[in-house]
């Protein structure tokens, strides 16, 4: 997923595995700039374009002597489907101010292909089906990714689904959301 594919570690939780690293880590999230999350609707393209370009988790996780962040990068393969490269950045600070270092093991990449879509809190979201491996099957795990272009919101790795299996809620957690990079 988003973090998935943008899942950045692993798949879908993935993302949440890069901030989910260990409990104590979850205590002490904080960054972000006052924004708290909402997101308004907006009329923005549909298919894979809105989630291409670069991405940081509004988490910042505090690690008591350290910190870290996850980024990821989104390419577009085809119209419904995407590749996301993440990676975990830890700063020897604790706000993940100064330079960081890309971890060599809390890396990864998944592909995503968006199957349709679904309301979701007066937001349209979209069907995710995501795998590791570059291949993604009728079986692969599925997710709900929404993106303005400018965020991106990702479904919690639990949680109620329907018939379907897709999930029915996003996430509001600051290490489930993403905002986009800044090119300029």
């Amino acid at each position: 997923m988003l973090k998935y594919h943008l899942r950045l570690p692993c798949s879908r939780s993935s993302w949440l595995c890069a901030c989910v690293l260990a409990p104590a880590l979850l205590t002490a999230c904080g960054g972000g700039g006052g924004d708290d999350g909402t997101v308004q609707p907006s009329s923005t393209s549909s298919g894979s374009a809105k989630y291409a370009g670069d991405w940081v988790s509004r988490a910042c996780i505090d690690n008591e002597s350290s910190s870290s962040r996850t980024y990821m990068t989104v390419t577009v393969l085809s119209p419904t489907s995407f590749r996301t490269d993440w990676v975990t950045t830890v700063y020897a600070s604790r706000d993940c101010s100064g330079a960081g270092t890309p971890s060599a093991l809390d890396k990864g990449s998944d592909v995503s292909v968006i199957d349709g879509t679904t309301q979701v809190d007066g937001l349209t979201a979209d069907k995710i089906r995501y795998s590791t491996t570059g291949t993604v099957t009728a079986s692969s795990p599925k997710a709900l990714y929404y993106s303005d272009g400018k965020v991106i919101r990702q479904s919690p790795s639990s949680g109620p689904i329907d018939t379907a299996g897709y999930p029915t809620t996003l996430d509001a957690s600051p290490w489930a959301i993403f905002d986009k990079v800044d090119a300029g």
